[in-house]
């Protein structure tokens, strides 16, 4: 980074539409995140569920952020940067690193093709994981069927039909010879209007005028051979492969919490989690100091961390025993 800098200062060595995805990115060099989730995850000494933003692992996450952006190395307004300026800026080869999918699909294929998958940091400590990665089982909770539904059993059949093979083509790719194509080598591909906008939109902005799928986590499998979107393109799947030696060994999907659990959850993660991401965007520009650390974990505490890891704790306990 210090050399992209060097070499070009036109250049912004990282660039990014949100300053946590440095922090997912970092956090197995750092010993924290190690189960694939935000805020929770297992202490390697003791084994238990902890919240881990109030360790000194992630304290230590958090001053090398610090020390990336004091020396103007990172997105300069990392935190509040529009989605559209941050495209623009890639578009206009302005980043020398950037954290997504696949930047072909991104910033289109001139400039896209200039980036290689990078390899996770090793950390102070030794730690050396990928730790930016998700359970399969991410979309829980995603369909509710109301009391005024008239047909319960008929609308239960419609959404059990896109966990098929039939209805997780039709989700994800749409419509044969509308919005996909079957290649000759059998693979399913999006039509050239979609992958090839004659209005030089991105893949996922032309996706978007057709099918329903893109940021809503809908119920259903996503399955690889019916999806064509960033995660699946072929610059995605070779950068994945080299981060897989990296891999966690163990990645929580979302916990299942009691209907009492969920509501006294609800109220403490909007608090809890709310202040830290806060604080992560201060302590990282500069606007806190870590002088302040203490403050932050007490802060912390008096907002019910108790209780919260009390539910957290027993929901893992149940996921456990499943």
């Amino acid at each position: 980074m210090k050399k992209v800098k060097t070499e070009d200062p036109d250049i912004t060595p990282y660039g990014s539409y949100n300053g946590t995805l440095m922090v997912n990115y970092l956090r197995g060099a750092f010993g924290v995140g190690t189960t694939g989730r935000e805020f929770i995850d297992k202490d390697p000494e003791t084994g238990d569920i902890r919240f881990y933003p109030i360790t000194d692992n992630y304290k230590e996450l958090l001053q090398y952020m610090n020390k990336l952006y004091s020396e103007k190395l990172v997105e300069p307004n990392i935190y509040t940067i529009e989605w559209a300026q941050f495209l623009n800026n890639g578009a206009e080869d302005k980043y020398g690193s950037m954290i997504f999918y696949a930047p072909e699909e991104l910033f289109g294929k001139d400039i896209g093709e200039k980036y290689v998958g990078g390899l996770p940091l090793e950390g102070p400590n030794g730690e050396h994981k990928w730790s930016n990665v998700v359970n399969p089982v991410i979309h829980i909770g995603k369909f509710v069927l109301t009391s005024e539904n008239p047909d319960p059993a008929a609308t239960i059949r419609w959404v059990d039909h896109f966990y098929s093979d039939e209805g997780s083509r039709l989700f994800y790719m749409g419509v044969e010879g509308e919005t996909y194509e079957k290649t000759d080598d059998g693979k399913f591909k999006y039509m050239e209007k979609i992958t090839n906008s004659s209005e030089g939109l991105t893949k996922e902005q032309e996706i978007v005028k057709y099918l329903g799928w893109v940021g809503i986590g809908a119920p259903g499998i996503l399955m690889q051979d019916y999806f064509d979107g960033s995660e699946g393109s072929d610059q995605a799947v070779e950068a994945a492969s080299k981060v897989e030696p990296y891999l966690l060994d163990e990645v929580w999907p979302p916990f299942t919490y009691t209907e009492e659990e969920a509501k006294r959850l609800s109220a403490l993660s909007a608090d809890i989690e709310k202040y830290v991401n806060e604080m992560q965007d201060k302590f990282v520009v500069g606007e806190e100091s870590f002088d302040k650390w203490d403050s932050f974990v007490k802060n912390i505490e008096k907002m019910g961390l108790e209780e919260y890891m009390e539910i957290q704790k027993q929901a893992f306990e149940r996921y456990e025993a499943n």
